[in-house]
């Protein structure tokens, strides 16, 4: 059984494919995604850098004046430069394996100098990008939405427990920013449910969100290839003794 804690609005593509692989799973949404009020850009950018998913599906009606023909597309992993691509938006460079802003950066093509560039996130993301490329570059951010902690509800209270019950429970975790709230809704609703939390595999998306996990306390840690959810489900099925039909 796997703990889902993904926004409600953004796990049903993974819930079908969770069905059909007949891998039970309860809904454990860690946070909530909120478009925020964004200030459209009214000049353009010799490079744009999508961060996430969200920032693809958030930032759609504020990109008409900051993407010109010559315009480099950057994203920080495979997810986000596929929906970047459905987009319509053709992707320069992004990183196959891990998606990180470290791994972006360590790419030869993200070698820019004296360009204006553009990062499109989440309010309060990390700074590694912005840190790194402002000492050759002008950055801007475009904020387009937000992450809001989910408070306890009935739901949660009752897939916690569901959860605790099945002994092959495998937590999920999508962000640091997710993982920190499924500790501390845990903690909120039965805390002595913690320790064994801890004891249970967990799947993450990558190796900064894996060092975090290390620091709550978690020892099975499992980091996804790739962030698809096909990719996702790989992972979950391997940890089981299964592979994919």
């Amino acid at each position: 059984m796997v703990l889902l804690t993904r926004p409600l609005a953004q796990s049903n593509n993974l819930q079908s494919l969770l069905d059909e692989a007949s891998l039970g799973y309860v809904l454990f949404p860690a946070i909530e995604i909120n478009k925020v009020n964004a200030i459209t850009p009214k000049q353009p950018y010799d490079a744009v850098v999508f961060v996430s998913v969200n920032a693809v599906i958030y930032a759609k009606e504020h990109l008409n004046f900051a993407i010109k023909e010559s315009t480099q597309i950057f994203a920080v992993g495979a997810a986000t430069a596929k929906r970047l691509s459905d987009n319509g938006l053709i992707v320069d460079a992004f990183p196959e394996n891990e998606a990180s802003s470290e791994s972006l950066l360590a790419m030869p093509e993200f070698s820019l100098t004296d360009k204006k560039i553009l990062i499109v996130r989440g309010r309060g993301g990390s700074e590694v990008l912005k840190n790194e490329l402002i000492k050759n570059n002008i950055v801007d951010y475009l904020e387009v939405y937000e992450r809001t902690p989910c408070d306890v509800s009935s739901l949660h209270i009752e897939s916690l427990e569901r959860f605790m019950s099945n002994s092959a429970g495998i937590v999920m975790a999508n962000s640091i920013e997710s993982l920190r709230n499924i500790y501390q809704l845990i903690s909120n609703i039965r805390q002595y449910h913690l320790e064994e939390i801890l004891q249970r595999p967990i799947v993450v998306l990558s190796n900064r969100i894996k060092e975090y996990a290390k620091t709550l306390g978690f020892m099975n840690i499992n980091v996804v290839k790739s962030q698809s959810d096909e990719g996702v489900l790989r992972v979950l099925l391997n940890i089981l003794g299964r592979t994919v039909k």
